[in-house]
């Protein structure tokens, strides 16, 4: 009679974690495995059609694989701390107040073979054109993000922040590590060069290690600024551009950071992202005009409001501890194709 009741009802709990941060929950364990070794993260044991669950636990098979910490209680879900420790598969038990096993999921913990890098603007719009240069540059007294992300053997993703990943700069000073979200949490490097020059990024996870070399050039370099955005299209109603400088050979230059007049309004933040919706019912083409030193970009949107954003301050955001949520929808144009204006 039980599998009946599950097989029509759904299952009695739904595991969860906040490492992907666009997933449709439904009747389906939405766990992001495998994670990286050292991640740090929090899993939730739901209610499915098991009424009431607050005196439940949630337990894993293998602490020194995956370590269940300090638990707290939210809409009638259990919210647990967790930490991959080491490589390996772990039975995610969700425990009754009786001490029955009542579900359980299976993860994986793997070690990371391969690091990858990738700029944070190529990030939010899906294309890797965008400052694809060996050596990237980037604008004195501005600021460039790279998103770093783990690999196993056969380049198979792996998920979460890893608490072992270290950036040095031994050049210069401003290098550093935030921790966020975009589509997924993530782990980011960021930089702020302060003197022309080439400079070096250190990024390391136990015996991983790559390079981001980057040009800091001087604002003399900058001959205008040039977008990159997604399509308009009935299957993309959340739109965005993102603003970037190039120098007088069409090369991409990192660190601007625009002013914005939308439809004849001026907008208090600065950011080289706008965020629209195109899909509303009364919305027109409406002007909009990016300016930073002196330079101009005018092109048009078709929405009757914007969002400005920075691609160097990822939602939630944290030289602290892992982001509590997704503020900011970029993520959701991740699928789409993208197209350089």
């Amino acid at each position: 009679m039980l599998i009946t009741l599950i097989a029509c009802i759904g299952e009695p709990v739904l595991f969860t974690d906040n490492i992907e941060t666009r997933i449709d929950l439904g009747t389906d364990d939405a766990l992001t495995t495998p994670y990286v070794k050292s991640a740090a993260f929090e899993l939730t044991l739901a209610p499915g059609f098991a009424p009431d669950i607050t005196d439940w636990s949630l337990e894993s098979s293998e602490p020194e694989i995956l370590e269940i910490g300090a638990r707290r209680i939210e809409d009638g879900k259990l919210i647990h701390t967790a930490t991959a420790h080491a490589p390996g598969e772990v039975e995610l038990q969700a425990i009754d107040d009786k001490g029955k096993l009542v579900d359980a999921a299976v993860v994986e913990v793997k070690a990371p073979t391969r690091l990858g890098i990738a700029h944070n603007s190529a990030v939010a719009t899906d294309d890797e054109t965008v400052y694809a240069d060996e050596v990237p540059l980037v604008l004195v007294d501005g600021t460039s993000t790279w998103r770093v992300e783990y690999f196993a053997a056969d380049d198979e993703k792996l998920h979460g922040q890893a608490q072992d990943l270290t950036v040095a700069a031994e050049e210069f000073a401003g290098a550093e590590l935030l921790l966020g979200v975009y589509h997924e949490a993530s782990d980011f490097a960021q930089a702020t060069p302060t003197e022309p020059g080439t400079y070096t990024i250190d990024v390391s996870i136990g015996e991983l290690s790559e390079q981001i070399p980057f040009e800091a050039v001087p604002l003399e370099a900058l001959a205008g600024l040039a977008l990159d955005r997604t399509p308009e299209d009935d299957d993309t109603a959340e739109e965005i551009v993102v603003v970037f400088g190039e120098n007088d050979e069409g090369r991409s230059i990192a660190g601007v950071h625009p002013a914005w007049v939308v439809n004849g309004v001026e907008k208090e933040e600065q950011g080289d992202v706008l965020f629209y919706q195109s899909n509303d019912a009364d919305a027109v083409d409406n002007p909009v005009t990016a300016s930073f030193e002196g330079h101009e970009l005018s092109f048009d949107i078709h929405a009757n409001a914007a969002d400005v954003f920075s691609t160097n301050e990822p939602p939630g955001c944290s030289t602290s501890g892992l982001a509590a949520s997704l503020s900011m929808v970029l993520a959701g144009l991740l699928a789409a194709r993208r197209r350089r204006a």
